[in-house]
């Protein structure tokens, strides 16, 4: 009774929304996407499903960042980061060792006992706070004693449940709910809208999140900095979806790369896939981390210009430069070489194509500024060359078109 209500408070719905989400929540569309091995299993909710999945994140899920449970380390599918960004943490000149790791079925081993006892540990912190909180204002009779803030449980409609905090729950008399047990049931209610056969389904607008937090709760990311720590091995660290990167000055010895395996392996969630354990060293070409090129060029002297401008806080000419990239200066005070992110060319190569086939087959057209939005999060207005060309081709002859 108080799950169901509580969860139609939190979505601001009512509660016969959330029934006909509830008579729904098995009915997923499997897709199988080819892969370089096998293929890739992607569940896709129904639409009413779906619609709750994105309401519960956007309005519930989202608001346990302001509580600094999650690890910053996090990149995937995170409001205000992207892959670049990712990539971009590991442009310091001084790492010249970089190693993927990646987990081997991260989503759906995930299950359902693992979520709803993360969400009860969450939650249960999060009222206790309150009640601790209820009981200082009493006692120090002093209103000014703050929240925690924002809320969780911040909708008006669930203000009956706030005042479950008063008095506070060690205190809680036979006429009043304990909100604990009303916890309980709320996530009884959840686990099963966000899960599919006692899993975290591959295609649900959730499951990337969910994935996020189970990471960080499991402080797996902390637990290897500090082993390589001990071990006199200073590295950056990040993860996006399932692929951990750690870049360091050294190479990782033997032992440390086995201690890596062990604390994945210690969750009793994850697994680490040994075939995608990958080792890159600077001086033997770009780094690939998830998807994008660590790579260094030398600067023509416009970019030199420019870059030394921005030094002086000088205002920058218009014209369009890469978003992600770090100057090494040298001992005469000169930049004599960028660092920066970028697609490997094959991956140009195949938009490219593709902007040219879109020009004469129009049904193509929608992709096409997905994979520019794709490519501005990366290089800003500055497209390589490559693509500049075959753009400014595609959008004159669209314009011809609409004319």
């Amino acid at each position: 009774m108080y799950g169901k209500l509580l969860l139609a408070g939190v979505l601001r719905w009512e509660r016969k929304q959330v029934e006909k989400v509830i008579a729904h929540r098995d009915d997923y569309h499997k897709i199988l996407i080819p892969k370089k091995h096998g293929k890739r299993t992607i569940y896709t909710p129904y639409p009413i499903l779906k619609q709750f999945q994105r309401r519960f994140l956007k309005y519930f899920l989202y608001r346990t960042l302001h509580r600094n449970w999650m690890n910053r380390n996090i990149m995937g599918f995170m409001p205000k980061k992207s892959i670049g960004d990712n990539a971009h943490k590991h442009l310091r000149p001084e790492m010249r060792f970089v190693y993927s790791f990646d987990f081997k079925n991260a989503f759906p081993s995930i299950t359902s006992k693992h979520l709803g006892k993360m969400f009860e540990e969450i939650f249960f912190e999060e009222i206790n706070e309150y009640a601790r909180v209820v009981a200082d204002r009493k006692i120090a009779g002093n209103k000014q004693i703050r929240f925690p803030n924002p809320p969780l449980f911040s909708s008006r409609k669930v203000k009956w449940f706030r005042k479950m905090f008063n008095p506070p729950s060690e205190y809680i008399g036979a006429h009043q709910v304990d909100p604990h047990i009303v916890v309980h049931e709320f996530v009884a209610e959840i686990i099963p809208l966000l899960t599919y056969q006692g899993k975290l389904p591959q295609g649900a607008p959730t499951s990337p999140y969910l994935l996020n937090m189970v990471v960080s709760r499991s402080r797996i990311l902390e637990n290897i900095q500090n082993s390589l720590r001990e071990m006199g091995i200073g590295c950056t660290i990040s993860i996006y979806a399932d692929d951990i990167t750690i870049s360091s000055a050294r190479a990782l010895p033997r032992p440390a790369i086995e201690k890596i395996h062990d604390i994945v392996e210690a969750t009793g969630i994850f697994h680490l896939h040994p075939q995608k354990t990958r080792c890159y060293k600077r001086d033997r070409g770009a780094p690939l981390v998830t998807g994008l090129r660590v790579v260094r060029y030398k600067p023509t002297k416009l970019q030199r210009d420019l870059i030394y401008r921005a030094a002086e806080n000088k205002p920058w000419d218009k014209i369009a430069r890469p978003i992600y990239e770090t100057p090494m200066w040298g001992k005469t005070g000169k930049v004599n070489i960028i660092l920066t992110v970028s697609l490997p060319k094959k991956t140009i190569k195949k938009i490219r194509g593709l902007i040219y086939r879109a020009i004469f087959q129009p049904k193509l057209r929608p992709m096409i500024e997905g994979q520019i939005a794709y490519l501005r999060s990366i290089y800003g207005y500055a497209l390589p060359n490559q693509i500049q060309k075959p753009y400014q081709k595609y959008l004159e002859t669209t314009k011809r078109q609409a004319v």
